[in-house]
């Protein structure tokens, strides 16, 4: 019974071919959508239809979002932008620097800068004036 079973393993193994030969591997998910795509593309009408498939796939996916993501998407950045503050201030306290120093300087409101570039803008004027009126000789002194 044995030697019958050997017959049998030994008569299957020669019949088998080399999977190097004939037999192809799978291919996988990333090469079956690049052909697949490939073969669409030939196609212009399939290719549009596909196009417009996606479209709805997405503008339904960013609907489902904004219903029900958006409060936990919103909960989960916060926190994660709290615990990166926190890092950043201890990483700030370890390298001895003043607290003083971390914080940023107070916002300058549109009025303050309305006001910074009209002060500019007259003494650009003013020094603009005095050099038109000045004489030659004080205009060769000040250009030695």
């Amino acid at each position: 019974m044995a030697e019958h079973i050997r017959a049998l393993l030994l008569e299957c193994q020669v019949g088998q071919t080399t999977p190097t030969t004939t037999e192809k591997k799978p291919k996988s998910l990333k090469e079956r959508a690049a052909d697949f795509y490939a073969r669409v593309k030939q196609d212009p009408e399939k290719y549009r239809v596909l196009l417009d498939e996606q479209k709805e796939r997405s503008k339904s996916n960013r609907e489902q979002f904004k219903l029900n993501g958006l409060e936990e998407q919103k909960e989960r950045r916060k926190a994660m932008n709290n615990e990166r503050a926190k890092r950043w201030r201890e990483r700030q306290k370890e390298a001895g620097k003043n607290q003083d120093q971390l914080k940023s300087k107070q916002p300058v409101t549109r009025k303050q800068k309305e006001t910074k570039e009209k002060r500019k803008r007259l003494d650009r004027d003013r020094k603009r004036n005095e050099r038109s009126n000045r004489s030659t000789q004080k205009r060769a002194a000040v250009n030695r």
